[in-house]
């Protein structure tokens, strides 16, 4: 009776750590995914903002840091590779 018991409270420790293991990789997924929607976001704002420039006098700093700033979160995207790192962590969610 007592190995079954033990086998019992391994098998709880295993599906423990699967389950932690799944809550962790969506999490992360969720992280990539959203920083991937912001850097996208801050592209369309920064380029919108750009043409939208071209025809009016805007303030030279406004237009330099629009400038900085969507190259900036940009290059972060692109080195990181936000979108990949979501999708990797979501396929290791649901392999285990």
């Amino acid at each position: 009776m007592e190995a079954r018991g033990e086998l019992k409270q391994q098998r709880c420790e295993i599906m423990w750590a699967v389950q932690r293991s799944q809550r962790y990789h969506s999490r992360r997924s969720a992280f990539f995914d959203r920083w991937h929607k912001v850097t996208l976001l801050a592209g369309i704002l920064g380029g919108s903002a750009a043409i939208a420039s071209i025809g009016k006098d805007a303030p030279t700093w406004l237009i330099l840091i629009g400038g900085a700033l969507v190259a900036t979160l940009s290059a972060m995207d692109l080195v990181v590779g936000t979108g990949g790192m979501a999708r990797k962590h979501n396929d290791l969610r649901r392999r285990v």
